[in-house]
């Protein structure tokens, strides 16, 4: 192996940027510095706190280029620390190893972090990484990250400690003016087992370190803490944020910025123990902070030192730590869960194997308790509990047609917030369907939505749609099975099953009441992840006794462009363009609403994001008028050149497929839109016909029929769109149906100038949402309307 030189070392952005030595990060205060209060809100802050925060984006390496993530953390007056992460932040690309910080400091209005061989200098919240002779190696933008449970509500049966009203619910409770609760409280009720929402702003005390950063802490049960402190860009240690104080270290530091809003999402359970008072288990727990799961399962030996409540079978109340700094608290809420410590029957894991086929048990249900919680069903009113004796059963008791995206079995329960890997699926399970060739029941994995899937049919009998392992990926279903049996014998009686799967070598096997000898096997490695579950394709069924071992993974995460509140992240166009000069653009009950500018004036435009995207996966709700001309914009200008998925939602408009925007007026549709209208002429639904345009047929497309199939009228719409490559290769669907492939590298047409369009759009740009212009394009008064908008990266 080629070893790198010292100059290439130092390319992997600011390696040279000195380590803080441990003395440094304890210090209270730095010599001869006078500490100012701590900050509770933005308008109480110095200058630096608008220069610290996150920053991310791509460096430029020898071989390649590579996203970089960047926590610039205010150490006062002027002074700072940047900690530079290879891969992208915490929790968003990070390798988890290369981790190297450096000192910078303000002068002049500039703020600088110097190396032996890079330069970081930040500036309107733009930080640009130089070689010392001046070279651009890379742009980093400021980010500014929310929780994806930041705001949760309240389940029905959830126990709301503090909603903002009144601190009645804590002794020794204390809100501000502004209706934050303050730190120092403990909670008048007790709790056993539960799930604990909060949510929690730490001050802002640039010139204080280590424990006398915004510290405070969360007690489970006024035992157990997970520490509360201003840890950004630290290490992650237990007596950090997210840390079990003196217990174990986060699995990865996801603090965010003093002043930001954070949350803990916890599932805690109780310790157990016997009639004479004795533990038997220890209390463990479950912590996610900001969304990501930092510690899962972790057993608690003893109590936290200084924990308020001692160790014993009696319940204990949340407990918030006072530690002379000031933190501020808001939607508190938890959800009780059946058991206790003093009943046996709550652990039903315990009843199972706890290891099979080399796994791990990572998830069982008997339905002792008579509750299927922990499932989800497309229809619930398909399932439901049923009773047979003295026992508990998941009883699928409807056959309720439904629609999916592509032909596949859609009476279906998914274990919730499990997804696995390697796996094995272990299942008892009851036929109650008639006797008939097709009487089967199914078993699902690999699920990743509706229209990518695996699943086994146990049928009565064989043929290429019954009693085979299957797989759905975005077409109808495809039998795999390289072996199979003439049938599965079913009777009215109890039977076991299972599924063994490894991914990596693609092997798939089924187990019908033998358990050694499989009775279907596959070989496929599409889905190398995905949930499990059980239901039936039309029939009726039980399910009991269900365990599912194997090893966890974390789905692929998305992360949101909107906050649901702000236009935080977007511009409109910076120059006017062909459709005007930006548009108006609004919040609206937690959607982005979009319209001309005055209204009906013909004067549209574009909002953009501000961060640019290469390769990536697009989630995002629409719902336009009817009557507007409108687009979702892909590897988008600032001029609003692109390519253009069509939101052209009119007679003779599409949804869904590709066209050329400032590029060539090219597209793919195959067909239009037109709509169909009551004696009022108010839009009651849809049809399609033969494009009135010219456009060149293309990759894959999904049918007119198919189209108005899925697309709901005055509803919201879920489009996604998935950009990959130079060229890109643009997939669409709406609500989980695909609509169009459109390959940028391979499409051809008179209007479409492949070099140009590669030249002019390169491998990434901005995504936008358009307000077309002029006045036949857009109604007057007729808006549209974005939300709930997230993407995954896929360069990386």
């Amino acid at each position: 192996m080629q070893r790198r030189s010292t100059a290439a070392i130092a390319l992997i952005l600011l390696t040279a940027w000195q380590t803080l030595s441990n003395a440094q990060s304890t210090k209270t205060s730095d010599e001869g510095e006078q500490a100012p209060p701590p900050a509770t809100k933005p308008a109480e802050a110095d200058a630096d706190f608008a220069i610290q925060g996150e920053y991310s984006g791509q460096i430029e390496l020898p071989d390649s280029n590579l996203k970089y993530g960047v926590q610039v953390i205010a150490m006062g007056n002027g002074k700072f620390q940047a900690v530079t992460y290879r891969g992208g932040l915490p929790g968003d690309g990070w390798n988890g190893v290369d981790r190297d910080t450096t000192d910078g400091k303000t002068e002049d209005g500039v703020t600088k972090f110097v190396g032996d061989h890079v330069t970081g200098i930040l500036e309107r919240e733009t930080l640009m990484v130089r070689t010392s002779d001046g070279k651009a190696l890379g742009k980093l933008t400021r980010v500014h990250r929310k929780s994806p449970t930041l705001g949760a509500k309240p389940p029905e049966d959830a126990v709301v400690l503090f909603d903002g009203k009144s601190a009645e619910h804590f002794e020794g409770g204390r809100m501000t003016d502004d209706g934050l609760l303050m730190q120092g409280l403990t909670s008048h009720r007790q709790f056993q087992d539960c799930t604990l929402h909060m949510e929690f702003q730490l001050s802002y005390m640039p010139h204080a370190r280590g424990q006398g950063r915004s510290n405070s802490g969360i007690y489970l049960q006024g035992r157990y803490e997970v520490q509360i402190l201003d840890s950004f860009g630290l290490e992650g240690l237990n007596n950090e944020c997210g840390g079990i104080y003196e217990i174990r270290d986060p699995d990865l530091n996801m603090c965010f910025p003093p002043l930001s809003w954070q949350t803990y999402d916890i599932d805690y359970t109780a310790a157990r123990y016997d009639s004479q008072g004795e533990k038997t288990s220890n209390a463990k727990i479950t912590v996610r902070h900001n969304g990501v799961l930092i510690h899962e399962n972790v057993e608690m030996p003893r109590t936290t030192r200084a924990a308020p409540v001692k160790e014993s079978p009696e319940p204990g109340p949340i407990y918030i730590q006072d530690h002379r700094n000031p933190v501020r608290f808001r939607n508190i809420w938890l959800v009780e869960r059946d058991g206790g410590p003093d009943d046996s029957s709550s652990d039903v894991a315990d009843s199972f194997p706890q290891e099979l086929g080399g796994h791990p048990l990572v998830f069982a249900d008997a339905f002792s308790d008579g509750n299927a919680d922990d499932w989800d069903p497309v229809n619930a009113d398909a399932f439901r509990m049923a009773q047979q004796g003295d026992n508990h059963v998941y009883n699928q008791f409807k056959n309720i047609p439904g629609h999916t995206p592509v032909r596949s079995p859609f009476n279906r329960s998914m274990i919730k917030d499990v997804t696995v890997s390697d796996f094995v699926f272990d299942v008892h399970l009851q036929s109650t369907a008639r006797d008939y060739p097709h009487r089967s029941l199914c078993l699902f994995f690999g699920y990743q939505d509706p229209a990518h899937l695996y699943y086994v049919h146990f049928g009565q009998r064989t043929d290429d749609h019954a009693n085979n392992i299957f797989i759905v990926n975005d077409a109808p279903r495809t039998k795999i099975s390289t072996k199979t049996t003439p049938g599965t014998n079913w009777d009215n009686e109890w039977h076991h099953a299972r599924i063994v799967r490894d991914v990596s070598s693609g092997s798939i096997e089924i187990f019908f009441d033998d358990m050694e000898t499989p009775v279907m096997t596959a070989n496929d490695t599409t889905f190398q992840w995905g949930q499990v579950g059980v239901g039936s394709f039309d029939d009726t069924g039980n399910f009991d006794d269900i365990a599912l071992y194997g090893t966890k993974v974390d789905p692929p995460k998305y992360e949101s462009l909107f906050d649901g509140e702000t236009l935080a992240g977007w511009h409109t166009n910076p120059e006017k363009i062909g459709h005007g000069t930006g548009g108006l653009w609004r919040v609206e009950d937690g959607a982005i609403v979009g319209e001309q500018d005055p209204p009906g004036s013909g004067n549209g435009g574009i909002l953009l994001t501000d961060e640019t995207f290469g390769d990536f996966e697009l989630l995002i709700d629409m719902k336009p008028d009817w009557g507007i001309c409108s687009g979702l914009f892909l590897r988008s200008t600032q001029q609003g050149k692109c390519f253009q998925m069509l939101v052209d939602y009119h007679d003779n408009g599409n949804v869904g497929h590709i066209y050329g925007e400032g590029t060539g007026a090219f597209t793919n549709r195959p067909f239009d839109i037109m709509g169909v209208y009551d004696d009022e002429k108010n839009l009651t639904g849809l049809t399609t016909q033969p494009p009135k345009r010219d456009t060149t047929a293309s990759g894959y497309s999904i049918t007119g029929d198919d189209w108005v199939h899925v697309w709901k009228v005055n509803d919201w719409n879920t489009a996604k769109v998935r950009v990959v490559g130079s060229p890109p290769k643009i997939t669409t669907w709406i609500n989980s149906l695909k609509v169009s492939e459109f390959d940028a590298a391979e499409f051809e047409d008179p209007k479409y100038d492949r070099d140009k369009v590669s030249e002019l759009l390169g491998s990434e740009g901005r995504i936008a949402v358009q307000v077309h212009g002029g006045t036949r394009a857009w109604p007057k008064g007729a808006v549209c309307r974005w939300r709930n908008i997230r993407i995954r990266r896929l360069s990386e």
